[in-house]
């Protein structure tokens, strides 16, 4: 299902220089960046959560 979404002016400046500089589509260059940031939430989370696991010596102590 295609979506129709509005991004500011500076936005779409940023993903036309990376098409240009790339070689790639708008679209791809928008999946690329929405999976990385995808990744990078995720990452997040788990460090966060292996922080928390980590300071808490008796839950550590059980893994």
């Amino acid at each position: 299902m295609a979506a129709t979404a509005r991004i500011s002016v500076m936005s779409d400046l940023i993903i036309q220089e990376l098409a240009n500089t790339t070689g790639k589509s708008k679209i791809e260059i928008i999946e690329e960046a929405l999976k990385s940031y995808r990744f990078h939430e995720r990452m997040k989370l788990l460090n966060e959560e292996y922080f928390h696991l980590q300071s808490n010596e008796e839950l550590w102590k059980k893994n």
